[in-house]
């Protein structure tokens, strides 16, 4: 299972809320919270783009990989 981590950088990196990273990254807040709350089916390459861009980290920063149960 893919998880986002979203949340845990986003605190890291003092963003306190979907709006404000939505206003950085033009990114819709639907799109930024399904990911944060991990929801959804998938996310565009240029979504993972802007997102790594904005928050200056990498793709296996922002998901990482889980077995499932």
């Amino acid at each position: 299972m893919i998880e986002s981590r979203l949340s845990i950088i986003m605190a890291e990196r003092k963003v306190f809320t979907l709006k404000s990273l939505s206003d950085q990254t033009g990114l819709s807040r639907t799109s930024l919270t399904n990911l944060f709350y991990g929801k959804g089916d998938g996310i565009r390459f240029q979504t993972l783009d802007v997102l790594c861009k904005a928050l200056n980290i990498g793709v296996g920063e922002l998901l990482q990989y889980r077995e499932a149960n």
